[in-house]
């Protein structure tokens, strides 16, 4: 049996500050090379990570912290027979992208799911306030991808922008028509209730959506054009 290693500290910090990566906001990911063992760690209070049980080894670094810019890359970490702590792994505050969203009629849309996409495994998912408006943080430089999804609307054209890291970048994002549902039952030919059941929805003009019945045989398909 090979004995682990705590890691310890307040390893995530946000660059030129001292201030750690805020509570249950960031995540350490050690994948020990060479091999398939994983170690997780998620920040606690003052930004503090504890990793139990690492067995020694070279282990290449992954972490995030939300709202920041986790580096491309991080030296591998070297485990050998004593407690790791004092790591320091900075994060930088990111570029960001503001913007609203809306109908087509001008009316903000309340509660939109707006996704970030900026490659790479780098993006954002937020929600827009009761103005229609949104923030996403930590955001590479360069290039993104935006767009919009509300209950009842067709999803918003994709949008690209251009993220920098010295000023806000804002966008606007207008839903799609207004869409329609439909609500059922599934039930067997005694009339009972069928559950588990996938109902598939398609449309000539190759959308539409699909849906799995409760344990009452309901289901609902939602987004659909009208047709």
């Amino acid at each position: 049996k090979v004995a682990g290693f705590d890691l310890r500290g307040r390893p995530i910090v946000i660059e030129g500050t001292d201030q750690g990566c805020p509570e249950t906001e960031g995540n350490v990911m050690l994948e020990r090379r060479g091999s398939r063992d994983v170690a997780f760690g998620k920040t606690i209070l003052d930004g503090d990570v504890l990793i139990e049980g690492v067995v020694p080894g070279v282990y290449a670094v992954r972490l995030g912290c939300a709202g920041y810019l986790a580096k491309a890359s991080y030296p591998d970490l070297v485990v050998g027979g004593t407690d790791v702590e004092d790591l320091v792994w900075p994060v930088t505050p990111g570029g960001k992208l503001a913007g609203r969203v809306r109908t087509k009629s001008g009316e903000p849309a309340t509660d939109a799911a707006v996704t970030v996409n900026a490659g790479f495994g780098h993006g954002a998912r937020v929600r827009t306030g009761a103005d229609g408006t949104f923030e996403a943080v930590g955001l590479p430089a360069g290039e993104v991808t935006a767009e919009a999804i509300q209950p009842g609307y067709a999803k918003s054209e994709e949008i690209k922008a251009t993220i920098s890291l010295t000023s806000v970048t804002r966008v606007e994002l207008v839903l799609g028509d207004k869409t329609g549902s439909i609500v059922g039952t599934v039930t067997d030919r005694a009339g009972k209730p069928v559950a588990d059941a996938r109902v598939e929805l398609r449309t000539t003009a190759a959308t539409g959506g699909t849906d799995t019945s409760d344990l009452h045989g309901g289901f609902e398909i939602t987004g659909l054009e009208p047709g």
